[in-house]
């Protein structure tokens, strides 16, 4: 071999190490002591991460230091997860890999863990770990949906997940995406540029106490003669004004709806199953229509008896189901 093929295959072993490092990352880990007449005045234990500023953001490089300070490995592209230490990977949304924004720096998810970045198959994945008992209340499920709105955020719109999917390691989240990477995929495509605007339809103040005010006075008055008639006939006239408040939604959805059909790309409406009528309205428009929607919108008269209100632009929750019977809150990779 000449000198010069010696130099050709250092330079390629070499460029071979430089893209590994700024592909996947390297861990340089070493112990220092400083040390006098034999006895040990400090000790450094040092742990070095090396990699590129692409691969930083893609995989979230503060989670992997904060495991490094910790004594921990790093968990660069994927790792293997939390199942052997009492925690699960929690998904929250998958971006498009090649429109996808950074990842923001400091951002933090359930129990203030920090959120990373996992790739597979041109899919951007942001999860974090969470522990296995972590209870599910408002407070989770509002950081949830603010790691979603920090993704859509970026400019890209991200498909977020039905709240609680959860699974043993990243590997494990990285195999159940993977086998969904078509559908998931198609989703992204779908949806890219379009936010969800939703509009709750309510009763208004003045109608429910007016609605109250037969009912009142009988509970006080149950010793009085006929008290039992009169109360089942003050149940049958509350039904029927609900039946009256459930027609004046109908008509006021349809009107919101016919002011909303020029930005209105997909549409999907909701009665909520409590006491109270309520009824969602969920458009998928693009982003650049949002003012023009909201004025649109908020020209039509609700009335003395109704009200409305604007959610978002947020995530596309209501438009990310990967099957027809999949509901409609955020993808659920079991659908």
């Amino acid at each position: 071999m000449t000198h010069e093929d010696g130099l050709d295959t250092e330079q390629l072993v070499l460029s071979d190490l430089l893209n590994h490092v700024l592909d996947k990352g390297l861990v340089i880990g070493g112990t220092v002591t400083i040390s006098v007449a034999d006895i040990d005045l400090l000790t450094l234990d040092l742990r070095l991460l090396l990699a590129s500023v692409e691969t930083a953001v893609r995989d979230g490089v503060e989670g992997s230091m904060r495991a490094l300070a910790a004594g921990a490995a790093p968990r660069l592209k994927g790792g293997e997860g939390g199942g052997g230490r009492g925690v699960t990977t929690h998904l929250y949304c998958v971006l498009p890999r090649e429109r996808r924004g950074a990842l923001p720096l400091g951002l933090n998810g359930l129990a203030g863990e920090p959120v990373r970045a996992l790739t597979v198959e041109g899919l951007v994945a942001w999860v974090s770990d969470v522990a296995r008992n972590v209870p599910v209340s408002g407070d989770v499920v509002r950081t949830h949906d603010a790691v979603v709105e920090a993704a859509l955020a970026t400019g890209s719109t991200p498909v977020p997940a039905r709240f609680g999917q959860r699974f043993e390691s990243d590997d494990a989240c990285l195999d159940a995406l993977r086998s969904r990477a078509g559908s998931v995929g198609s989703l992204l495509a779908g949806v890219q540029g379009l936010v969800e605007m939703t509009l709750v339809i309510t009763p208004s103040t003045h109608r429910m106490l007016r609605d109250l005010e037969p009912v009142i006075p009988e509970m006080f008055d149950a010793a009085g003669t006929g008290a039992g008639r009169r109360y089942l006939e003050t149940l049958r006239q509350r039904e029927a004004a609900t039946g009256a408040v459930k027609a004046a939604m109908d008509t006021l959805a349809a009107a919101l709806n016919r002011a909303a059909s020029a930005f209105v790309r997909r549409a999907a409406m909701l009665d909520a199953g409590t006491p109270l009528p309520l009824r969602t309205l969920s458009h998928l428009i693009a982003r650049s229509d949002v003012s023009a929607y909201k004025a649109a919108v908020g020209a039509v008269s609700a009335g003395s008896d109704l009200q409305f209100l604007f959610i978002g632009p947020r995530a596309p929750y209501s438009f990310c189901a990967l099957t027809e019977s999949g509901g409609s809150h955020g993808m659920n990779l079991a659908d």
